[in-house]
């Protein structure tokens, strides 16, 4: 069974969060794909533009974001996710001392 390019679950509600650090709406949309593990001709094919097009996107997401490869931006989209899980957690319960 092939999974969807399109198909998102309840675990998707982070990555509105770190797209919106793109300006570009495609942008957005080439990310999403990306971090689903689509290639680049997967998304083009997915998104109905060409896999130039995709690549031209893909350099200007590594540029935002401050990396050079997939794997980059893979761990910088963690770093992310990671510190807004952090500031969303709420404090404990009664304090310490």
């Amino acid at each position: 069974m092939e999974e969807s390019l399109h198909q998102h679950d309840a675990t998707d509600d982070a990555q509105p969060r770190l797209c919106r650090l793109l300006t570009s709406p495609r942008q957005r949309q080439v990310l999403q794909e990306l971090m689903s593990g689509h290639s680049e001709k997967e998304v083009a094919s997915a998104l109905g533009i060409s896999k130039h097009t995709v690549h031209h996107h893909t350099k200007a997401i590594y540029v935002e974001f401050g990396v050079a490869s997939r794997a980059e931006l893979l761990g910088r989209l963690l770093a992310i996710l990671a510190e807004s899980l952090d500031r969303e957690r709420p404090a404990p319960a009664g304090g310490a001392g």
